[in-house]
């Protein structure tokens, strides 16, 4: 690649700048593996990947990247950059949190070994394109939204594009893309007898069920709602539900896809 390549991008030019990439990706491939073999072998939940963290914000400055770690006010985030100019600030988003019991079953040990090989593969041409690289680790993508905490804090301000790999069974051309909100839903009622006299009292799990089966929108082709378990309270002093007793509080969290 030749500074006339970036002058003029002619078809030969961006094919000369693709091929340096891909010889980057090459010359880095047994450090990425490595990177996933390590996060794999350690799983750690949301907000706690600290081994995690560490080791990619290490490996990235090791490359030269300028590193802030921990970033945004969060522990286990960090942001690496590179380059600078006139050109796009490109995102490549990290994940590395775990699933509860199952470890890395999402494989974001690949999502973040990937962004890594992605970031150092166009560290190579950064400057030359003129091209502004942040490798952004984004924890509690599992549960807890770390994203979100990152986009309120300022983390993609003034960023062109974002973007993240995830690893699948097959290659996937136009993958469905999932993004969810969760909520909480607090019902209060009024307890009393159920049989003996239940016109005293306010059944808050009634209120419950009715908007759990009747009140939810009806899922779209690609998207879906998830109730996670109520938790019922019968009574504000009990300490484990009373048969015969009206339930005066309920609890329903929803997921929405």
């Amino acid at each position: 690649m030749t500074g006339r390549d970036v002058a003029s991008p002619t078809a030969a030019g961006i094919a000369r700048v693709k091929t340096g990439v891909q010889r980057a990706v090459d010359d880095h491939a047994g450090q990425i593996l490595a990177v996933s073999h390590r996060i794999h072998a350690r799983p750690e939940l949301a907000f706690r990947e600290r081994h995690a963290a560490s080791l990619l914000a290490r490996t990235l400055a090791a490359a030269g990247f300028r590193v802030e770690c921990p970033a945004y006010g969060l522990e286990t985030a960090f942001a690496a950059r590179t380059g600078g100019g006139p050109g796009p600030h490109v995102v490549i988003c990290c994940e590395y949190d775990a699933l509860p019991g199952l470890g890395h079953a999402c494989g974001h040990n690949v999502i973040a070994a990937s962004a890594v090989g992605a970031g150092l593969a166009l560290a190579r041409v950064a400057d030359d394109v003129g091209l502004t690289i942040t490798v952004i680790g984004t924890p509690a993508e599992e549960s807890g939204g770390g994203k979100i905490l990152l986009l309120e804090r300022g983390a993609f301000a003034g960023v062109h594009t974002a973007m993240m790999v995830h690893p699948a069974p097959l290659d996937m051309v136009d993958p469905m893309m999932i993004a969810w909100s969760q909520f909480d839903v607090h019902y209060h009622g009024k307890e009393a007898h159920a049989s003996g006299f239940p016109e005293l009292g306010i059944n808050a799990l009634d209120a419950f069920l009715h908007q759990a089966t009747q009140e939810l929108p009806v899922p779209e082709i690609g998207a879906r709602n998830f109730i996670a378990p109520a938790r019922l309270v019968p009574r504000s002093n009990a300490t484990r539900p009373v048969a015969r007793v009206s339930p005066c509080s309920a609890h329903l969290r929803i997921a929405r896809n």
